[in-house]
Order: structure tokens, then sequence, then C-alpha cells
């Protein structure tokens, strides 16, 4: 259900790509990559700083952090786009399949908008109640985690350890269970044990190879 939620917003990305040329698709759809790509390292920056928030609303900190900076970002990029390409509604001479392309880039692009709203929505106190919330968030998270490690291959990075517990905090990942102590502490005894009586015959046995000489 939470993945064809997402695509319905990549339909109606589809459906309004042909009002754009190929180049306004194209810069739109590269835009919303970049923001949520930076939108989800920073994040884990600012929610130390949301701790105003009630009490109830401790997971909403990560929607705030993750849509204020996408949506910022994103507005950044569109005003630095608007002076760098100042007149991008020009039609180039583009093949014929450039307008399939356009449709594919506003494709994409409403399915990462779908996915970011899904997962902010989903983040929010009202919403633990509902019953299809734990499949919409993870249609979400596995968009916003593909999208990741799709800009990490074309940057030749990966995810590093620092990263990892920090997308745990932002539920993209699930948190990695700690062994638990009471197994590690019954396994260490048996050991103990086996290590003490492997003492114990080895010092009978040296008692035996050497008999007392009070018996000559």
């Amino acid at each position: 259900m939470g993945m064809l939620i997402i695509l319905i917003g990549g339909v109606i990305g589809a459906l309004s790509a042909p009002k754009k040329n190929f180049a306004q698709n194209w810069i739109f759809f590269l835009n919303i990559c970049f923001s949520l790509y930076a939108a989800i390292f920073l994040a884990p920056l600012l929610i130390p700083l949301l701790d105003f928030l009630p009490a109830g609303w401790g997971e909403s900190r990560n929607a705030v952090a993750v849509g204020g900076f996408f949506l910022c970002i994103d507005m950044v990029l569109n005003r630095i786009c608007e002076q760098v390409f100042p007149n991008p509604e020009n039609e180039l001479s583009l093949p014929a399949y450039s307008k399939i392309l356009s449709v594919l880039f506003g494709f994409l692009s409403g399915i990462l908008i779908a996915a970011v709203a899904v997962y902010c929505f989903m983040q929010l106190p009202f919403t633990g109640n509902l019953s299809f919330r734990k499949d919409f968030r993870m249609a979400s998270r596995k968009v916003l985690l593909h999208t990741v490690h799709t800009m990490n291959f074309f940057s030749l990075q990966s995810l590093s350890p620092a990263a990892e517990k920090d997308f745990e905090e932002l539920h993209l990942l699930p948190k990695k269970k700690l062994p638990d102590k009471s197994e590690n502490k019954a396994n260490e005894v048996p050991a103990e044990s086996k290590s003490g009586q492997g003492d114990g015959s080895a010092v009978s046995g040296k008692a035996t190879d050497h008999p007392p000489s009070g018996g000559e």
C-alpha cells in the first residue's frame, strides 16, 4: 500500500512533465536528488536542537529535520539554477526521445517527493495507531535508501559506520541488536570450568609421575 502511494506520486510527476521541456525536468530532478541526499546527512546535526518539541514528539524531530532541510536546500538550488540558466524554457534541438526522458525525470521526481512526504508524515506521533504505518514507513525507507546508495555509487562513496548509526536514529535502517550479556556469561562459565579441570588433571598427572622417595 505504501509503495502504491509513492508510485501514484510518480505518475502525477510524469503527467506534469509535458508542461516543461527536457532541461527543466532534468534540472528539477537533479535538484530533488541533491536536496534529498543532503537533507538525510544533515538532519542528525539539527535533531539535537529540536528538544523544544513536546515529549511525545520524539520521532517527529526526524520529520522536521529531514523535511526542513529538503525544502530549504531545494529552494536554494532552484534559485541558483535560475541564475545559471535564466531561460530554461527555451526549447533545445534535442532528439525526439528527449520527451520520453522528460516524462521519466518527472516520474522519478514525483516518486522522490512522495517518498519524502510519506516518510515525514509517518514520523508524526498521531500516526502511531495506524495499521498501515509500518508498511508506509518501510516503502519510504526503501526509496530513500536506494536514492542514497545510488548517489554514493556515482560519487564513489559508501556508508561509514557513523552514517549507519545516524540512519538508525532516522529510522532509515533497523537498529542492530546488541548481543545478550547473560548468554555470553553462560558461555564463559563452562570454558572456565573446563580450563580448571584441565589444570587439575595436569597437576595430578605430575604428582603421579614422581612418586615420593620416602618408600625406598
